[in-house]
């Protein structure tokens, strides 16, 4: 009996001591754009406050005149997920985002992120800072 309770404890601290905490898991994801009109560049800051999490938002299509949208995001053990309603300047498609964390040493490295009206999952890289404008977009 007590063999397995020091056995269950053990392992739930290793796993709580292995969960990212919002400072490691919060920074820029991209995805630069080829220009072509299936191919969306997409800007996404992952951030923290007092108020849980929440995404900023914007894409483009060979420029950055998508305008950025402030959403609440939903983050549970490298899940992503939030909403986007319709009628805003993002230039993003309207309506559900999911997405999962790439954590490499407890530090998340990209975004996979699944977007609605886009057949396949883009590959968010995650950067050190905002992007200046010329490297958001380098196939322009």
């Amino acid at each position: 009996m007590r063999w397995s309770l020091l056995m269950t404890l053990s392992f739930a601290t290793a796993a709580l001591a292995t969960t990212p905490t919002p400072a490691e898991l919060t920074g820029v994801y991209l995805k630069h754009s080829t220009g072509a009109m299936w191919d969306p560049g997409v800007q996404l800051v992952l951030t923290s406050s007092g108020r849980g999490m929440h995404v900023i938002l914007r894409c483009g299509k060979g420029d950055l005149s998508g305008v950025p949208e402030v959403l609440a995001a939903k983050v549970t053990r490298g899940e992503v997920s939030f909403s986007l309603p319709e009628g805003g300047d993002s230039r993003c498609p309207a309506g559900d985002y999911e997405g999962r964390l790439r954590v490499v040493d407890g530090v998340a490295t990209s975004l996979i992120l699944r977007m609605p009206s886009v057949d396949t999952a883009l590959d968010l890289q995650r950067e050190s800072g905002f992007a200046p404008a010329g490297s958001f977009y380098p196939y322009e």
